[in-house]
């Protein structure tokens, strides 16, 4: 290679490079939050599904100031940065995500710093708050953050009653979607048997479903079209406002 065509082809690398790292800038936020005893398959699928699409930045932050968490089954599961860290940076999140399990939910919500980060968060209509399995009620529920909305959970008799008692309306649904005072959105399912089906909305809601659903086929699974009605009416109302 010439020297010109040497210059030329580092010129074209360098530029490329900087138009992918603006293009990195203006992707999404995502924030999942881990502690010990979260549910592994949830917090795995949640973050594997978001990290395929190549299309969002995901930061994984451990809850209670350890790098490492042990999930409800004994997975090791590093973060990317304790919560600490992570409020530090003051990073502005588009989505924050919540994995179940017990004693994880449990110890995600008794963090202050974490409920207050939620908190700040949801007042921003174009928010995403998205919670799994126990999480809806041992963390959001007991916050009031589902007081008058639709929600579910991992379907036992204590969760259930959890959600009604604090003012939620539980479904026995898969995935609901409900719109708060704010109009941000809060995303609520039931399970490790529902975490594809949760993440692939949640792809959904930041991506369009074309995005989702190109995942889903890549994962050799499927992902119907429940959720493209309810999702475009609440984004049309999200931009009425």
């Amino acid at each position: 290679m010439s020297n010109a065509l040497f210059v030329l082809d580092q010129l074209i690398r360098t530029v490329d490079s900087e138009l992918m790292a603006d293009d990195k800038k203006q992707q999404p936020n995502i924030l999942v939050c881990i502690a010990d005893g979260s549910e592994d398959l949830e917090a795995v699928t949640i973050i594997d599904v978001l990290r395929r699409t190549g299309a969002v930045n995901v930061t994984v932050a451990t809850v209670g100031g350890k790098a490492q968490i042990t999930a409800s089954r004994l997975t090791k599961i590093a973060g990317d940065a304790t919560l600490e860290d992570v409020t530090k940076a003051n990073t502005k999140f588009d989505m924050i995500c919540l994995p179940g399990g017990m004693p994880g939910a449990a110890n995600l919500g008794d963090d202050k710093t974490l409920m207050q980060l939620i908190t700040d968060h949801l007042a921003n209509p174009k928010f995403v708050l998205a919670a799994i399995c126990a999480s809806p009620a041992v963390v959001l529920s007991q916050h009031g953050l589902l007081k008058g909305l639709p929600a579910t959970c991992y379907p036992a008799d204590k969760f259930k009653q959890m959600l009604k008692d604090n003012g939620a309306v539980y479904q026995a649904k898969r995935v609901v979607i409900a719109q708060s005072t704010s109009n941000a959105l809060i995303v609520t399912s039931q399970g490790p048997g529902t975490a594809l089906e949760f993440s692939f909305v949640l792809v959904q809601l930041l991506l369009g479903y074309k995005a989702a659903n190109t995942i889903a086929n890549a994962m050799l699974t499927l992902f119907g079209l429940d959720y493209v009605d309810q999702i475009n009416e609440l984004k049309s109302k999200n931009n009425e406002k």
